[in-house]
């Protein structure tokens, strides 16, 4: 653990300094040095005055650091004039106090002294960037003060005090103080935007510095601290300069604003340097440090901190509300009470000053929203739709029923708002079933820890507490809901109301509103009522129910309506009752009625209570948080409670009356103002706090577990699938979620939830367990099995760490059809991260049969057993022997009556020791249910025990809670198995002081230690020596009573879950060591890189920390973004050493080459790991990483396509062939022995680069599992046999590496990112979509492919056996042609134009249909286009001389003339000849001339220069030069061609000096048709679109712009008219000379 002492610590610099450290180093130790008395900081703080030698000196031996960060000084330029001499006693003369009191105490520390750019002084432009080399020349008191620091520093290197310095340019950065000009003009321009100020002063903002951003400003301070070389001095900085006036500029953008910018005197400095640009360098080459922060972010961050300082009090909180539900009934104001709810919240919203609201909606509801608002006569109307992307705009969203959408879920700076009702559908059967509920399970299982939920009641609260592990009480809140209005008491209009619903008139009504649903528990109050009245003679009453239904309940209703007989008219449908006619109804009512099974809140009672109607409720979920005692609440299944409420209200008016009378003042505590005051105070108040998007309180440094919980299906088992495997199951659940780091959630297969779900919530233990499912995973850290495979879902999932129960290896040592777990079971669990073992023979059986297992994920987790297993008394013996019908003594055995339980041997020998000591009061009982398959023969073994047979006494399965007794009351406990994985029969029987006599093999000795008896089971010689013991010596037997008590407490499941929770929590806790990986790409490859990146971070632990480096072959500056958006990746502008060899052989690019570079641009590192950009990483790597490579050079797979199909190794001579794609490289070794330049010489001679690093590698190589490098295309050329023999893999590791390999190699000739149908692509796609350019939509090129094709040209396929052609024009099958066969064998053929039938004599001319529509499909498909391609014999040898043979890039010029002819079209004018062209250039050749001439005609010299642009090789050959034939002579003229021999550089003796790779010739000027124009427009506004359904989009176009809707319409009329006269004949309808014409005439 190192120390860190940091001076100046609550400066600008320190904080972030120490926020670095505590990201980057935990467990380190920091200490920190101010002025300032307290600290707010989680450091050791002191108060010390740095000026005085003593109190530094003393600081520095209290804490004896390993490192000091000396940041305290005077670092203002302008506060140096004010006041030079403090200047020099804050900087110069502390730093003399450090470094003596370092010197004097001899410590080993290393000291980081902070200089300035200042030092510099003034260089001319020309001089920039400014070296650690440049002389130094300080114009002002600070950077003198500093130079003297740096000074002393280096006289202090002398007497060996280990100290580095830094140059340090300007740094930037949120929470820098106004005192500096960058943060003082951003906070000017900020209030100016504000409205606050009107003018902004300045100094001279035409000086221009180099800006780094604070937070790479101190990861370089980390860098230099720790391998920074000492006594040395590096430049801090970016690299670039920028003005002030670039900074203003920049601000004013962000903000849009143009500010009034004026030049204030005070401000102005003297002497001030114009221009400063360092030379980081050093820092880069030697600290592999790399600035990530651009300057335009750095502004952006600066401008949203002074935002939110100067932010005004009066401010509005912007708020988003989810409308999309709204927008379904707000047209007529109907809808169900969530409808209700969400309308009146949003109308209250809308009062509010502290809100500015907008709505959401999904864009196929938008059209009905603005219907819906235009009618609404509520402020609503008002509202703004949000339409775009700013959601940077918006502090928070409220959804009022809907789950959060993903372009909102992923927006970090907005606070997430959800009401939620109830939890009915995942209660009840009957609405889970039903599709139409799917919102609800898709908003129940986005429920997070971070966003916020407001209930509808308390129940409702509990209820998802209870049913999602979600939901707490930190991150939820209750509103009670509201009526409006309009419900209030009122007795005019009720014979109105009463005539527009059919109700009668003359008579008194009970009123029941609700959906007629079975949950509403209508039937019992209809049945009831009918039972009221009749018991009471009863005829002038009746029972209104008002309300939609669901169409499957009305048949039950009406069933039981029916069965009424003669009452049936007193139960009276009301329908949909509109909400201006309730009060009416529920005002007049004798009373409500409203006894459902569950409701969230319960509205219709409200409403009943505020018109002044007493009503009747059930007594459970919400219902008496609304009613209160305002009501009659009974229970909702109880006839006769719902009998005695309707008499208690008939029969006494006046408890009825005082009801009413309290139902109406109750429901005044309920408004829409109280739920909005709710709603308004917590995001006022969550606004306010600093934790402003983590309620992530229970997740707070717990690790999320995920258990398997199948086996808990068999708790009500009685049978043998009740096994001792069970009680491990429901022990490891019931003691891990004890555990305070974990928590534990379930998980059940679906054909098993429902059954779990009722035994989880029966058990007292249980019940608070959640269930998680596939959609939690993403969310999981650990999955435990505990006893079948790990699920393929759970392993989708690479950064999820898996663990398994172990439990025996019964299978493997006893071979028996009955047991299932067989050694392939056990190889599945090889690639678990810990197996955990029930006992050391276990483990020591996994070792002997799975020899390849590490041992060290081994861990050994002996058992428990429950606390009811103790001794019992007499008494309770006494009372289970009687039930039981046990009349002796007993002997006892527990277990599953199996044949490898050898009882058979036990009872033998049990029955000797009777006969032979002639012992007739002692019985032997067996308790467990014998297996099916061995039932017969097991009772045949117990037939031929003659006389003894009624000594064995069979119980079957027994009770948990008699077990404890019947051990307590045996004489001893034999346990005779052949083998066991741990035997917990032996350790209850021990628990319950009852001796043991066990086998001697397997786990159980470990079990019983010195506490019973060890016997050979299959000697039935032992056991009855050992009977004997027991039985004659009392002395022995109490003795094993007492050591069995002692040695059961060795054992408990206690005990059991810590091993397992600290073994979990180690793993997900460990900080892993810095993990380098490395990638390289190129412009062409950036998209790939991030896509592997993305996977590589997914799939990552969380405690896996990796550095990736991308080394860029002169990436853009919009590339270079793309890469900053993603942590933890540092892009390197990297030049290979060996670009000079660039272009002297057709493999050796730039790119290519990177790669030998790796051991010396990561020098800082002696093992990295290198990927391919063609990758999906889909686990995390870490152990991968940690292999120890020896004296190799590399890790690898081999490559079974190269040494199978291409031989590789063969051709190099080896006797194995890796892919290079994954390697994990031995930097060191390669170093050591000076690789690179080895692998660079042998790169020269030969092709691949792959060849060379196999070659020079030899055999020094660590061949590893193809999971690592899954290669899966070119696996696909290979048969499984084949694959497993190549890698010698068995059937486990196969499936392992199909189904879960941990790096994809996508070796596609077509890559997934460019061809949807291939291999991979799906994959690709998914990691593409979670990466940073998921908002750009993917194109494929076979998409496009087809889209070309469906465009403009024919399609063939088969339907129906009949051959159908179809001609596509702009997307319309314009002509189609279906080739058939008569009955009689001759072909038939039957012709349609624009859907028209007609017949022609042969075959159709296609030609003519391209003439009818005005085409010439050359003209139209090849405007003008020649392409010559010199890798490809495009042009015969006859017609070229001076190129030397075809290579796969082009061809080489071999001398100093190229001469070629080639024929170009003589009637399309000026033509344009565009040449592609590599020049022969290195350090010894680095200019090649070439002049151009056509027909003997001078047209352009051509200069080539290393390093610089090449000139643009196209020129125009007039029209007047062309000869009339066409032939055309180019001659090319090289200056300096020279062979790489004579050069030293390789073999190849041709002289080389221009290579040739295409030429490209089309007109000069192409004047485009307005078919051509048109393509263009149809091409721009279709292709961006979703590749589906173009036809109507092309259709449209087409028909509108080249009118051939007329020309059908025309076509059709014509062909009726012919119809109508009959001139059609069956021969022939029109002749092909007749249809011409009137192609013609259209």
């Amino acid at each position: 653990m190192s120390k860190y002492l940091i001076t100046g610590v609550q400066g600008f610099v320190g904080r972030y300094f120490v926020e670095y450290l505590l990201s980057h180093e935990p467990e380190a130790k920091i200490f920190g040095v101010d002025i300032a008395q307290t600290c707010d900081m989680p450091i050791a703080y002191h108060s010390v005055d740095l000026n005085n030698a003593i109190q530094t000196e003393q600081i520095i031996q209290s804490t004896i650091p390993d490192y000091i960060l000396h940041l305290a000084s005077i670092s203002s330029v302008g506060q140096s004039w004010q006041n030079p001499a403090l200047c020099f006693k804050n900087n110069t003369d502390i730093m003399l106090n450090i470094l003596e009191a370092v010197r004097k105490q001899n410590l080993k520390t290393r000291i980081l002294s902070i200089g300035s750019s200042e030092e510099y002084g003034e260089y001319a432009s020309q001089e920039m960037p400014l070296k650690e080399t440049y002389k130094l020349n300080p114009l002002n008191p600070y950077a003198v003060a500093k130079v003297s620091q740096e000074m002393l520093c280096k006289v202090y290197t002398v007497l060996d005090v280990d100290v580095v310095m830094t140059r340090s340019f300007n740094h930037i950065g949120p929470r820098q103080s106004d005192r500096f000009v960058v943060p003082s003009f951003i906070k000017q321009l900020v209030t100016i935007s504000q409205g606050k100020q009107e003018v902004m002063s300045v100094g001279n903002i035409e000086v221009a510095r180099d800006f780094t951003d604070v937070r790479d400003v101190v990861a370089a301070y980390y860098a230099i601290l720790h391998r920074g070389k000492s006594g040395e001095v590096y430049n801090v900085c970016s690299g670039t300069s920028h003005k002030l006036s670039e900074i203003i500029k920049t601000a004013e953008n962000i903000l849009g604003i143009k500010a009034d910018i004026r030049v204030d005197e005070t401000r102005l400095r003297p002497n001030d340097v114009m221009l400063i640009c360092g030379d980081n360098t050093r820092l880069k080459q030697e600290l592999a440090w790399y600035p990530k922060y651009h300057l335009e972010q750095t502004i952006k961050d600066i401008v949203t901190y002074w935002q939110g300082q100067t932010m005004a009090k009066d401010k509005k909180i912007n708020l988003l509300f989810d409308a999309t539900h709204l927008a379904s009934h707000l047209k007529d104001n109907s809808g169900s009470g969530i409808y209700k709810t969400m309308f009146n919240i949003l109308d209250e919203l809308c009062k509010r000053k502290s809100f500015s609201v907008q709505l959401y909606c999904e864009d196929s509801r938008k059209k009905a929203l603005l219907e819906g608002l235009r009618n609404t006569p509520s402020e609503i109307r008002h509202l703004k739709i949000f339409s775009g992307n700013n959601w940077a705009f918006f502090d928070i969203y409220l959804s009022p029923m809907f789950m959060i959408p993903n372009c909102i879920a992923h927006q970090t700076t907005i606070q997430k708002y959800l009401i939620l009702y109830d939890i009915i559908p995942y209660l009840y059967d009957n609405y889970f079933e039903n599709h139409g509920n799917d919102w609800f399970f898709n908003m129940f299982n986005s429920l997070n820890f971070n966003d916020f939920y407001f209930m509808i009641s308390k129940s409702t609260q509990n209820d998802f507490i209870e049913y999602n592990h979600h939901i707490l009480k930190e991150n939820s809140e209750v509103i009670p809901l509201a009526c409006n209005k309009i419900f209030r008491p009122t007795a005019q209009g009720l014979k109105k109301v009463l005539k527009k619903y059919h109700l009668p008139e003359n008579k008194k009504y009970v009123f029941s509103l609700c959906t007629l649903e079975p949950r509403k528990n209508l039937l019992r109050s209809v049945r009831t009522f009918i039972q009221f009245i009749r018991k009471n003679n009863i005829d002038d009453m009746v029972f209104i129910l008002g309300g939609g239904n669901w169409p499957t309940f009305i048949s039950k209703l009406e069933k039981e309506l029916n069965d009424l007989g003669e009452y049936k008219n007193k139960i009276i449908r009301a329908g949909y009752v509109a909400d201006e006619d309730l009060p009416i109804l529920y005002s007049n009512a004798e009373w409500f009625v409203y006894t459902s099974q569950y409701e969230g809140f319960g509205l219709p009672p409200l409403e009943a209570m505020s018109c002044g109607c007493p009503v009747i409720i059930s007594n459970n979920s919400s219902l008496p948080e609304v009613v209160g005692d305002a009501g009659i609440m009974i229970d909702w299944d109880s006839d006769e409670q719902h009998i005695k409420a309707y008499e208690k209200y008939y029969f006494d008016k006046k408890i009825r009356n005082d009801m009413a009378q309290k139902g109406f003042e109750r429901s005044k505590q309920f408004s829409w103002k109280k739920t909005v005051d709710i709603i308004e105070e917590t995001m006022l108040k969550r606004l306010n706090t600093s934790s402003k998007n983590d309620i992530r309180l229970e997740k707070k440094n717990k690790v999320n577990l995920l258990i398997d919980a199948n086996l808990l299906a068999n708790m009500y088992n009685k049978n043998c699938t009740r096994s001792g495997i069970f009680f491990v199951v429901y022990n490891v659940l019931v003691f891990l979620s004890k555990q305070p780091n974990i928590n534990v959630f379930l998980s059940v297969d679906d054909n098993l939830l429902a059954s779990v779900k009722k035994i989880v919530l029966s058990d007292n233990n249980l019940k608070k367990l959640p269930f998680a499912f596939e959609a939690d995973y993403s969310n999981i850290d650990a999955y435990l099995s505990t006893h079948t495979d790990i699920p393929d879902a759970i392993l989708k999932y690479g950064n999820i760490r898996t663990y398994k129960i172990v439990y025996d290896f019964t299978g493997c040592v006893i071979p028996d059809k009955m047991f299932s777990t067989k050694l392939e079971n056990h190889l599945r669990a090889l690639w678990c991260t810990k197996l955990f073992c029930i006992s050391q023979s276990t483990k020591n059986d996994y070792l002997k049969f799975v020899p390849q297992i590490d041992k060290n994920k081994l861990q050994v987790i002996p058992l428990g057993t429950d606390k009811r297993f103790y001794k019992r008394s007499n008494k309770e013996i006494y009372r289970l022997k009687s039930s039981l019908n046990i009349k002796d003594s007993y002997i006892l055995s527990v277990c599953n009556l199996a044949p490898h339980k050898n009882l058979m041997t036990a009872i033998d020998a049990f029955v000797n020791f009777l006969k032979k000591n002639k012992i007739d009061n002692l019985s032997y009982v067996l308790v467990g249910n014998i297996p099916p398959h061995y039932q017969e023969e097991f009772n045949q073994k117990l037939y031929t025990l003659g006389e003894y047979k009624h000594k064995i006494i069979l119980t079957g399965y027994l009770d948990d809670d008699d077990l404890p007794i019947l051990y307590s009351g045996a004489e001893w406990f034999v346990f005779p198995s052949l083998y066991e994985g741990f035997g917990l029969p032996i350790l209850e029987a021990m628990s319950c002081a009852c001796p043991v006599i066990c086998s001697n093999t397997s786990s159980m000795p470990e079990i019983v230690g010195n506490a019973g008896l060890l016997v050979s089971p299959t000697d039935s010689g032992d056991f009855v020596k050992a009977y004997e013991k027991m039985y004659t010596s009392t002395k022995f037997r109490n003795r094993c009573q007492q050591m069995s008590i002692s040695q059961s407490k060795k054992f408990s499941w206690s005990d059991m879950a810590e091993i397992v929770s600290s073994t979990i929590l180690n793993d997900a806790r460990s900080i892993s060591c810095d993990i380098p990986i490395v990638l390289h790409t190129d412009n062409n490859y950036v998209e790939p890189t991030i896509v592997t990146i993305t996977s590589l971070l997914v799939n990552k632990y969380k405690n896996t920390n990796y550095k990736i480096y991308v080394l860029g072959n002169k990436l853009t500056e919009k590339n270079k973004k793309l890469f900053s958006k993603i942590k933890k990746v540092t892009v390197i502008d990297h030049v290979s050493q060996f670009n000079k060899f660039e272009g002297t052989h057709k493999h050796v690019s730039s790119t290519d080459l990177f790669k030998f570079d790796l051991p010396l641009v990561f020098s800082q590192y002696d093992k990295i790991l290198y990927l391919d950009v063609d990758m999906i990483i889909q686990h995390d790597l870490s152990e991968l990483y940690q292999l120890d490579l020896k004296n190799n050079y590399v890790a690898a797979v081999k490559d079974m396509a190269g040494m199978v199909g291409g031989k590789h190794h063969i051709r190099c001579n080896l006797k194995n062939y890796f892919n290079a794609g994954m390697m994990l490289l031995n930097l060191k070794k390669m170093r050591d022995d000076k690789i690179s330049q080895q692998l660079i010489d042998y790169k020269l001679h030969k092709d691949m680069s792959q060849d060379a690093l196999n070659v020079v590698f030899k055999e020094k190589v660590v061949y590893l599992s193809p999971q690592y490098n899954y290669m899966a295309p070119n696996f696909e050329l290979y048969s499984e046999k084949e694959i497993k023999d190549f890698y010698n893999l068995n059937d486990v590791d196969y499936r392992y590496m199909r189904l879960n390999a941990h790096i994809v190699h996508l070796t596609n000739r077509k890559k997934p990112w460019k061809y949807k149908t291939v291999w991979g692509s799906s994959l690709w796609a998914k990691y593409y979509y979670l990466s940073v350019l998921k908002s750009k939509r993917l194109i494929y090129s076979d998409e496009m492919d087809i889209l070309e094709h469906k465009f403009f040209g024919w399609s063939q396929n088969e339907v129906k056996k009949e051959n159908i052609k179809k001609f596509y024009f702009f997307g319309i099958p314009i002509f189609s042609s279906r080739q058939g066969t008569k009955k009689n064998g001759d072909i038939k053929l039957k012709h349609y134009f624009c859907g028209l039938p007609y017949f022609v004599k042969e075959k159709a001319n296609f030609k003519k249909i391209y003439k009818f529509l005005g085409l010439s499909r050359t003209k139209y498909k090849n405007i003008l286009r020649k392409t010559f391609s010199f890798s490809k014999q495009s042009l015969t040898s006859s017609d070229i001389k001076g190129l030397s043979k075809p290579e796969k890039w082009g061809r080489w010029s071999d001398g100093k003339t190229v001469d070629m002819k080639i024929k170009l079209p003589t009637d399309k004018g000026d033509l344009r000849c565009c040449f592609v062209l590599k020049p022969f250039l290195n350090e010894k050749i680095k200019q090649q001339i070439v002049s151009v001439s056509i027909n003997d005609k001078f047209i352009v010299d051509w200069i080539f220069e290393l390093g610089k642009p090449s000139p643009k090789t196209e020129f125009i050959i007039p029209k007047s030069l062309l000869k009339k034939s066409g032939k055309t002579f180019f001659s090319f003229k090289i200056k300096n061609p020279v062979s790489p021999w004579e050069l030293g550089l390789a073999e190849d003796r041709r002289n080389l000096g221009i290579g040739f790779i295409s030429l490209q010739i089309t007109p000069a000027i192409v004047n485009e048709t307005s078919l051509q124009k048109w393509w263009k427009k149809v091409k721009a506004k279709i292709l961006p679109k979703p590749p589906v359904d173009y036809a109507p989009a092309f259709q449209a176009l087409s028909k509108e712009l080249i009118g051939l809707k007329g020309l059908v319409e025309s076509l059709q009329k014509e062909i009726k008219t012919l119809e109508n006269e009959q001139v059609m004949t069956q021969k022939m309808l029109v002749d092909e000379k007749t249809l011409l014409q009137k192609k013609r005439r259209f």
